[in-house]
């Protein structure tokens, strides 16, 4: 591994200088893996595909990083939501820009 053009001898050494330079004294590997594998999530990036960047072989690996919060479940819920209003509504309305809104009204 390099950095700077220079070959790291020993990553702990590199992680840990890293850590403080970035104002993270406390920060472990695991943390930025988690939030990654987090962001992803909420990205809408595929479990699978989030597996294959974040490098975990196993599905239980996997879970134990994926956390969910409430904010989760809220983006979630909003998701669902739309995606119902979209089915029900949405072929009736037409792109903007139209004189009628909904097909068929006056």
């Amino acid at each position: 591994m390099a950095y700077e053009g220079e070959a790291v001898s020993e990553t702990k050494t590199a992680w840990n200088s890293a850590r403080i330079r970035a104002r993270l004294p406390d920060a472990l590997t695991h943390d930025l893996r988690r939030t990654a594998v987090r962001n992803m999530m909420r990205a809408g990036i595929g479990e699978k595909q989030a597996m294959l960047i974040s490098g975990h072989k196993t599905r239980s690996m996997f879970d134990t990083y994926q956390i969910i919060d409430e904010r989760d479940v809220e983006m979630a819920g909003k998701s669902w939501q739309h995606s119902k209003w979209q089915r029900k509504f949405g072929k009736k309305f037409r792109k903007s820009g139209s004189k009628r809104s909904i097909k068929g009204s006056r």
